[in-house]
């Protein structure tokens, strides 16, 4: 059974749109908790190291999990990556210049991803953030998911993190706030993109 965490309702509909009979449980501990023919959802609805770190903590125990996936969008830091693509991120940093290595999700394209203690918009900044650290995506929750990993925290189940990306150096996220989800146009480029990897998602 695979289980993945998503930050916000926005990237989960990403996932539930795809995903074989999905359907929202009622009742969850979960603000969002879906579960589909395979696995299950859960969303947080929250950015940052200590919302994620606060989910994991309450789920507790991962034995009924073969895999745990961190879900969800990124920033571009390199200026060569498009809105829409789709990562599995192997390599993951903080700024403190710590370091750890994700497994690799086979056909799948592999990035390195940054993790900071705040949104990056601006493209002074990214491009600063690319040439001092080297990662070519940015977020705000993977190195603790990546620091739990590494230390045996989900057991047997084996961890990855997808991302993909929200906003570059054209474009801040495509977010239609009147529907509180991401533009159709944006939608379909990722649904695109989801469908190549479909067998490596379900």
């Amino acid at each position: 059974m695979k289980l993945y965490l998503v930050p916000f309702n926005a990237e989960a509909k990403v996932l539930t749109a795809i995903l074989p009979n999905c359907k929202k449980v009622p009742n969850s501990i979960f603000q969002n908790r879906w579960e589909y023919k395979g696995g299950e959802i859960i969303c947080w609805n929250a950015m940052g190291i200590k919302a994620i770190e606060d989910v994991i903590m309450k789920i507790g125990n991962f034995d009924k999990y073969s895999s745990v996936i961190l879900f969800g969008s990124a920033g571009s830091l390199s200026p060569n990556l498009k809105l829409g693509e789709l990562y599995s991120c192997t390599t993951i940093k903080d700024t403190d210049n710590k370091q750890w290595e994700m497994p690799r999700i086979q056909e799948f394209n592999n990035n390195s991803l940054l993790t900071t203690p705040e949104l990056i918009f601006d493209n002074n900044k990214r491009m600063e953030y690319y040439k001092k650290f080297n990662c070519s995506l940015v977020d705000m929750e993977a190195s603790i998911f990546a620091k739990l990993s590494s230390e045996g925290f989900f057991k047997q189940a084996e961890t990855y993190i997808i991302r993909f990306i929200s906003d570059n150096y054209d474009t801040l996220p495509p977010f239609d706030e009147a529907k509180n989800t991401y533009t159709k146009s944006f939608l379909e480029i990722v649904h695109k993109e989801i469908v190549k990897y479909r067998k490596q998602l379900i």
